[in-house]
Protein backbone atom coordinates (compact mmCIF):
# COMPACT_ATOMS: atom_id res chain seq x y z
CA UNK A 1 0.00 0.00 0.00
CA UNK A 2 2.83 2.33 0.64
CA UNK A 3 4.38 2.10 -3.24
CA UNK A 4 0.86 2.96 -3.95
CA UNK A 5 0.77 5.94 -2.43
CA UNK A 6 4.17 6.98 -3.60
CA UNK A 7 3.72 6.29 -7.05
CA UNK A 8 -0.29 8.02 -7.06
CA UNK A 9 1.70 11.60 -5.25
CA UNK A 10 5.09 11.12 -7.78
CA UNK A 11 1.63 11.05 -10.70
CA UNK A 12 0.12 13.90 -9.47
CA UNK A 13 3.58 16.02 -8.80
CA UNK A 14 5.25 15.28 -12.29
CA UNK A 15 1.19 15.97 -13.71
CA UNK A 16 1.27 19.50 -12.19
CA UNK A 17 5.10 19.77 -12.84
CA UNK A 18 4.69 18.54 -16.89
CA UNK A 19 1.66 20.94 -16.90
CA UNK A 20 2.19 24.11 -15.47
CA UNK A 21 1.35 27.25 -17.16
CA UNK A 22 3.65 29.33 -15.93
CA UNK A 23 6.33 29.13 -18.65
CA UNK A 24 6.24 25.56 -20.30
CA UNK A 25 3.33 26.76 -22.41
CA UNK A 26 4.22 30.66 -22.50
CA UNK A 27 6.96 31.26 -24.27
CA UNK A 28 6.70 35.08 -22.91
CA UNK A 29 6.66 33.69 -19.50
CA UNK A 30 9.64 31.72 -20.19
CA UNK A 31 11.60 34.41 -21.49
CA UNK A 32 10.94 36.71 -18.50
CA UNK A 33 12.19 34.27 -16.40
CA UNK A 34 15.64 33.55 -18.09
CA UNK A 35 15.67 37.44 -18.25
CA UNK A 36 15.21 38.14 -14.50
CA UNK A 37 17.94 35.68 -13.84
CA UNK A 38 20.62 38.64 -13.20
CA UNK A 39 22.58 37.18 -9.97
CA UNK A 40 24.50 33.71 -10.32
CA UNK A 41 22.64 32.34 -7.03
CA UNK A 42 19.20 33.02 -9.30
CA UNK A 43 20.66 31.26 -12.10
CA UNK A 44 21.94 28.26 -9.96
CA UNK A 45 18.51 28.01 -8.02
CA UNK A 46 16.61 28.00 -11.89
CA UNK A 47 18.78 24.95 -13.32
CA UNK A 48 18.75 23.28 -10.20
CA UNK A 49 15.01 22.97 -10.14
CA UNK A 50 15.23 21.81 -13.87
CA UNK A 51 17.94 19.39 -12.43
CA UNK A 52 16.16 17.58 -9.61
CA UNK A 53 13.00 17.32 -11.47
CA UNK A 54 14.62 16.00 -14.26
CA UNK A 55 15.97 13.30 -11.78
CA UNK A 56 12.95 12.79 -10.11
CA UNK A 57 11.01 12.16 -13.33
CA UNK A 58 13.55 9.89 -14.58
CA UNK A 59 13.41 8.17 -11.35
CA UNK A 60 9.64 7.83 -11.55
CA UNK A 61 9.92 6.34 -15.05
CA UNK A 62 12.19 3.98 -14.47
CA UNK A 63 9.95 2.88 -11.26
CA UNK A 64 6.80 2.52 -13.24
CA UNK A 65 8.89 -0.07 -15.45
CA UNK A 66 9.97 -2.18 -12.86
CA UNK A 67 6.65 -2.13 -11.06
CA UNK A 68 4.24 -2.65 -14.27
CA UNK A 69 6.53 -3.20 -17.06
CA UNK A 70 7.11 -2.24 -20.68
CA UNK A 71 3.47 -2.24 -22.16
CA UNK A 72 1.54 -1.10 -19.13
CA UNK A 73 -0.75 1.99 -18.83
CA UNK A 74 1.49 3.71 -15.94
CA UNK A 75 4.62 3.31 -17.67
CA UNK A 76 3.12 4.60 -21.40
CA UNK A 77 1.76 7.75 -19.10
CA UNK A 78 5.32 8.33 -17.34
CA UNK A 79 6.98 8.14 -21.03
CA UNK A 80 4.98 10.27 -22.80
CA UNK A 81 4.92 12.62 -18.96
CA UNK A 82 8.53 12.83 -19.76
CA UNK A 83 8.59 13.92 -23.27
CA UNK A 84 6.63 16.64 -22.74
CA UNK A 85 9.28 17.54 -19.24
CA UNK A 86 12.22 16.93 -21.97
CA UNK A 87 11.00 19.53 -24.33
CA UNK A 88 10.40 21.85 -22.22
CA UNK A 89 13.99 21.80 -20.11
CA UNK A 90 15.53 21.34 -23.89
CA UNK A 91 13.64 24.80 -24.78
CA UNK A 92 14.87 26.62 -21.16
CA UNK A 93 18.33 25.53 -21.10
CA UNK A 94 18.61 26.39 -24.98
CA UNK A 95 17.01 29.84 -23.70
CA UNK A 96 19.23 29.89 -20.61
CA UNK A 97 22.50 29.02 -22.70
CA UNK A 98 21.72 31.84 -25.20
CA UNK A 99 20.87 34.48 -22.72
CA UNK A 100 23.25 34.06 -20.03
CA UNK A 101 26.15 31.22 -21.83
CA UNK A 102 27.26 28.30 -19.86
CA UNK A 103 27.33 27.91 -15.99
CA UNK A 104 30.67 28.45 -14.35
CA UNK A 105 32.51 26.23 -11.86
CA UNK A 106 33.25 29.27 -9.69
CA UNK A 107 30.18 30.61 -9.79
CA UNK A 108 27.47 28.13 -10.20
CA UNK A 109 26.19 24.83 -7.69
CA UNK A 110 27.11 21.82 -9.24
CA UNK A 111 24.03 20.51 -10.58
CA UNK A 112 23.66 23.65 -12.23
CA UNK A 113 26.49 23.29 -13.91
CA UNK A 114 25.81 19.42 -15.41
CA UNK A 115 22.30 20.76 -15.93
CA UNK A 116 22.61 21.62 -19.64
CA UNK A 117 24.72 19.04 -20.58
CA UNK A 118 22.51 16.31 -18.67
CA UNK A 119 19.07 18.17 -20.47
CA UNK A 120 20.96 18.22 -23.86
CA UNK A 121 22.34 14.77 -23.48
CA UNK A 122 18.51 13.69 -23.22
CA UNK A 123 17.81 15.39 -27.04
CA UNK A 124 17.20 12.53 -29.54
CA UNK A 125 18.54 14.89 -32.25
CA UNK A 126 21.93 15.40 -33.75
CA UNK A 127 20.43 19.26 -34.36
CA UNK A 128 20.42 20.13 -30.90
CA UNK A 129 24.05 18.44 -30.50
CA UNK A 130 25.35 21.30 -33.10
CA UNK A 131 23.15 23.86 -32.39
CA UNK A 132 24.87 23.66 -28.85
CA UNK A 133 28.82 22.29 -29.33
CA UNK A 134 30.15 26.01 -29.46
CA UNK A 135 28.58 26.83 -25.92
CA UNK A 136 29.74 23.06 -24.58
CA UNK A 137 33.20 23.30 -26.26
CA UNK A 138 34.02 26.22 -24.90
CA UNK A 139 33.08 25.11 -21.09
CA UNK A 140 34.93 22.33 -22.07
CA UNK A 141 38.02 24.42 -22.56
CA UNK A 142 37.34 26.71 -19.39
CA UNK A 143 37.07 23.21 -17.37
CA UNK A 144 33.06 24.54 -16.74
CA UNK A 145 32.31 20.91 -18.35
CA UNK A 146 34.66 18.07 -17.17
CA UNK A 147 36.68 15.93 -19.64
CA UNK A 148 34.07 12.93 -19.24
CA UNK A 149 31.04 14.89 -19.49
CA UNK A 150 32.13 16.19 -22.54
CA UNK A 151 33.27 13.16 -24.31
CA UNK A 152 29.76 11.80 -23.46
CA UNK A 153 27.89 13.91 -24.97
CA UNK A 154 30.59 13.93 -28.50
CA UNK A 155 29.74 9.94 -28.20
CA UNK A 156 26.30 9.92 -27.86
CA UNK A 157 26.49 12.50 -31.05
CA UNK A 158 28.63 9.97 -32.68
CA UNK A 159 26.41 7.06 -32.16
CA UNK A 160 23.52 8.99 -33.32
CA UNK A 161 25.19 10.14 -36.79
CA UNK A 162 26.94 6.33 -37.05
CA UNK A 163 25.07 3.76 -35.56
CA UNK A 164 27.23 2.64 -33.02
CA UNK A 165 29.64 3.94 -30.14
CA UNK A 166 33.21 4.77 -31.07
CA UNK A 167 35.64 2.15 -30.18
CA UNK A 168 39.06 3.34 -29.11
CA UNK A 169 41.81 0.83 -28.67
CA UNK A 170 42.55 0.78 -24.82
CA UNK A 171 44.81 1.85 -23.12
CA UNK A 172 43.92 5.67 -24.06
CA UNK A 173 43.74 8.98 -22.42
CA UNK A 174 40.63 11.15 -22.16
CA UNK A 175 42.26 13.97 -24.35
CA UNK A 176 43.06 11.53 -27.09
CA UNK A 177 38.92 10.02 -26.79
CA UNK A 178 37.77 13.64 -27.37
CA UNK A 179 40.33 14.33 -30.15
CA UNK A 180 39.36 11.55 -31.91
CA UNK A 181 35.61 11.89 -31.54
CA UNK A 182 36.07 15.56 -32.52
CA UNK A 183 37.92 14.78 -35.71
CA UNK A 184 35.30 11.98 -36.48
CA UNK A 185 32.56 14.13 -36.04
CA UNK A 186 34.12 17.07 -38.56
CA UNK A 187 34.54 19.30 -35.77
CA UNK A 188 38.43 19.76 -36.08
CA UNK A 189 38.58 22.65 -37.34
CA UNK A 190 36.78 24.05 -34.10
CA UNK A 191 39.99 23.07 -32.02
CA UNK A 192 42.89 25.50 -32.15
CA UNK A 193 45.41 22.88 -32.37
CA UNK A 194 45.04 18.99 -32.06
CA UNK A 195 46.59 17.46 -28.98
CA UNK A 196 49.46 14.96 -29.76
Amino acid sequence: MKINWFILISLVGLFFACNSSSTENDPEAMEKEIQALVHDSLQSNFLDQIYLLDKEARRHQSSMLQIYGFNSDEYKQSREAMEVLDKSNLAKIERYLEVHGHPSRFMHSREARITPHQIIHHSATVETREKNFDTFFAAFETGDIRGPEFALFLDKWYKMKTGSSMVIKNPFKEDFEIDTLLYSLGLKDSMDVVRQ
